[in-house]
């Protein structure tokens, strides 16, 4: 007869067991021949063992006990073991664990704080998993700290331990959810009293647009119009909020608003062919000048106070644009220019010497009535200032008539009157007679125009005419003693 060799059995222990979790049961079946079969036998109830003739079943119930459990092995032959084990199913901790979170919070730079609270919560430790986004998460802290600068989702799970090894455990899925964009685009300065342009980089239907500052019309919306002629820096802010997250953004703006610098030009009136300098009345003197239209009467285009030529009668039109950092303002005059008057002083001429003439002047065109002046006056007899004065004059002269109109316009002319020769002079010839007999009387003459005297005899003392019109007169004299 063959005596077989039993198997062997034995069971790992059992660190700790707890009501209602799954506890792998672990037999070690050894010896004997092989195949084996298994049983697994105890105080428990159905279901509680799950697949009892496994080597290696699992043992979970809900019921509070301390539990017995055999393992017996039987070898191909027949030959049995069997071992023992006892384990008490210990109560899951109940921790009242309570997690204070939104199902949702808004993306920001600051760190997510979880608010966690347990009772006790030195008597247990802690282990949270799950998903980051598209990450792991693990971590050993009660309260962990979350990365929420960035739009994810957090998909976590907490497992609570106390020191039997029994567990509870919660669960948190929190969605960061992405800010809008507060992004103001526009001009950052401004010309005083100009309006401004201001948007939103971004446009969404999905957000609001609210808009703060006194000078910003509309208060929503993603386009706005800034405008204002109080001249300083001002702040403009825009609060971007999504409709379905209630997720906020803020910014602000600075916009300066810079003075407009003001010209005024004045209509004027001048008398042809004068110049003057162009005074227009500016806010600023450092402003940089351009004029227009009719520029070619003008020294220079870019000079504030240019000279002005006024070539002809006529109107000029001139239009002044200063510009000061950007900021321009444009003015327009009209420079009438009126004819002058003409001054026609006469022909030059001939005059006797002391003797009285009239000087020929005349006036006319530009705006009556006219004021003469003649000069110099030295040599009027009556008045200077009519147009056809008397003057005596013992030596040539230049005389000069000045009309000024209405307008104070201006025209000069002279005329330059000579001395006739001195008046003529003549001399007779006597010779000294002893006999009765005719003389021959001869008259020389000199001075006055030159050639073509005329002559006239006359009988002294009664003055009387001879009737005698060439140079010689014949007398009959008688002796005399």
């Amino acid at each position: 007869m063959k005596i077989n060799e039993n198997p062997k059995a034995s069971i790992d222990d059992i660190p700790g067991a707890c009501l209602g979790v799954a506890i792998p049961l672990n037999a070690n079946p050894s010896g004997g021949t092989i195949p084996y079969t298994h049983k697994w036998t105890g105080n428990f109830i159905n279901g509680d063992l799950i697949n009892p003739t496994d080597e290696d079943p699992t043992f979970k119930s809900n019921t509070y006990a301390v539990y017995n459990l055999t393992y017996t092995v039987t070898d191909k032959n027949g030959c049995t073991a069997s071992a023992q084990t006892h384990f008490e199913l210990n109560v899951p901790p109940d921790p009242n664990i309570t997690l204070k979170h939104k199902d949702s919070i808004c993306q920001n730079t600051n760190s997510y704080l979880l608010d966690v609270t347990i009772d006790n919560e030195s008597l247990y430790t802690y282990s949270w998993t799950g998903t980051e986004g598209d990450k792991p998460f693990t971590s050993n802290q009660l309260t962990p700290i979350l990365d929420v600068s960035e739009p994810k989702t957090f998909d976590l799970h907490l497992k609570v331990t106390d020191r039997k090894g029994c567990s509870a455990y919660d669960s948190i899925l929190l969605a960061v959810n992405p800010v809008p964009t507060a992004q103001i685009v526009g001009d950052a300065s401004i010309c005083q009293g100009i309006n401004l342009p201001l948007q939103s980089f971004e446009k969404s239907n999905e957000n609001t647009y609210s808009w703060t500052s006194a000078y910003v019309s509309p208060k929503t919306g993603t386009s706005v119009t800034f405008s204002s002629s109080v001249i300083t820096n001002h702040t403009v802010g825009l609060e971007v909020k999504n409709k379905i997250t209630g997720c906020v953004s803020n910014t602000t703006k600075t916009v300066t608003v810079k003075p407009t610098p003001v010209v005024t030009l004045r209509d004027t009136s001048v008398c042809m062919l004068s110049s003057f300098n162009l005074s227009p009345e500016v806010s600023s003197t450092s402003v940089m000048a351009t004029w227009m239209i009719d520029t070619l009467t003008l020294n220079g285009a870019h000079i504030l106070n240019p000279k002005f030529h006024a070539a002809e009668s006529r109107d000029y039109v001139l239009a002044l644009e200063v510009n000061e950092a950007g900021c321009s303002s444009t003015d327009t005059m009209i420079v009438h220019v009126r004819s002058n008057p003409v001054a026609n002083a006469g022909n030059p001429k001939s005059e006797l010497n002391a003797v009285p003439f009239s000087l020929d002047g005349s006036g006319r065109t530009g705006a009556a009535p006219f004021p003469y002046k003649w000069s110099p006056a030295t040599y009027i007899t009556s008045s200077s200032s009519i147009v056809n004065p008397t003057a005596v004059i013992t030596d040539p002269q230049m005389f000069t008539l000045t009309v000024t109109d209405n307008y104070g316009c201006t025209s000069t002319d002279s005329v330059f009157i000579n001395i006739q020769n001195n008046r003529p002079k003549v001399s007779v010839s006597s010779i000294d007679i002893c006999d009765t007999k005719t003389v021959s009387l001869i008259a020389q003459a000199s001075g006055g125009t030159g050639a073509g005297y005329t002559y006239r005899w006359f009988q002294l003392p009664s003055n009387t005419e001879l009737g005698i019109t060439s140079e010689t007169l014949n007398v009959n004299v008688s002796k005399t003693t």
